[in-house]
C-alpha cells in the first residue's frame, strides 16, 4: 500500500487541519478527502486526474459535472469542497498524483527501471529507498502543475525549520505538507506552497513566524 497525503488548515474556517488522502492498492485507487471516501479504478485514475486539472480554476460545479461518469461516491467528493483553502487542497493532491505518476509506483519494473544501479534483490528497505529517490528527485525544489503553480520546496527545508513554526503556518494555509507513507513507514515529506495563500492579520504572527515565512518565501526568488 503507498500512500500520498497532503494536509494544511483552513484559516477562513477556523479549522487548524485538513487533510486528503490517496491510497494505491495497485488494482485500485482510494481517495480520502475530508471524511469523504471513493475509490477508482486504477486504470481510470489517469482520466480523473486529467479532467480535474483541464478545468482547476473553473467552478467546483463544471468539475462535478465533468466526472458524472464516475461512480456516485467520486462525485461526493466534490461536495467537501467548502472553501478556497479545500479547494486548493483537493487540486494540489491532484498536481502532485500527476506528477509522479501516482498509478504506476507499484506496478512491477516502474521504480526498477529509473533506478537500475540500485540492487533488485527484493530487500524491503530497498523499495524505501528507491521510493525517497524517486519522489525527492521528482518534487523536492520543484514547480509543478501545467502553469507550474504549485511550488514544492526542498527537503531540507522541513529540519531548517521548527515544527511549531510549520504548524502555526499551516493552520494560517500558509504552507502545506505533503507526505509519502508506503507499509505504514513514512518514506518523505515536503513542504509546499498553496497557489494562493490568505491575508493573515499581523497580530496573529510573531516576528519569529514572519521570519521563518519570510525565510521560505525567499526560495520563490531562486526560480
Amino acid at each position: 500500500m503507498l500512500k500520498l497525503r497532503l494536509e494544511t488548515g483552513d484559516y477562513n474556517k477556523n479549522l487548524e487541519r485538513i487533510s486528503i488522502s490517496i491510497v494505491n492498492q495497485k488494482d485500485k485507487i482510494l481517495i480520502n478527502f475530508n471524511d469523504s471516501e471513493a475509490v477508482i479504478d486504477i486504470t481510470d485514475f489517469n482520466a480523473f486526474l486529467d479532467i480535474v486539472l483541464e478545468l482547476k480554476f473553473l467552478k467546483v460545479l463544471r468539475m462535478k459535472d465533468a466526472v458524472s461518469s464516475f461512480n456516485v461516491d467520486v462525485i461526493k467528493l466534490f461536495e467537501r469542497i467548502n472553501s478556497t483553502a479545500s479547494y486548493q487542497l483537493f487540486l494540489a493532491c491532484c498536481d502532485v498524483a500527476k506528477e509522479t505518476k501516482f498509478s504506476l509506483l507499484l506496478k512491477d519494473n516502474f521504480l526498477n527501471s529509473i533506478y537500475p544501479y540500485l540492487t533488485n534483490s527484493g530487500n524491503y528497505l530497498e523499495h524505501h529507498v528507491k521510493l525517497f529517490r524517486y519522489f525527492q528527485n521528482t518534487l523536492s525544489g520543484k514547480k509543478i502543475s501545467l502553469d507550474q503553480s504549485l511550488i514544492i520546496f526542498p527537503d531540507y527545508f522541513l529540519f531548517e525549520i521548527p515544527e511549531e513554526i510549520i504548524s502555526k503556518l499551516m493552520k494560517f494555509n500558509k504552507i502545506g505538507i505533503i507526505e509519502v507513507i508506503f507499509e505504514d513507514n513514512s518514506i518523505i515529506k515536503l513542504i509546499y506552497k498553496p497557489y494562493s495563500t490568505p491575508n493573515v492579520r499581523q497580530d496573529l504572527l510573531t516576528p519569529v513566524d514572519i521570519k521563518y515565512l519570510e525565510k521560505i518565501y525567499s526560495f520563490l526568488n531562486t526560480f
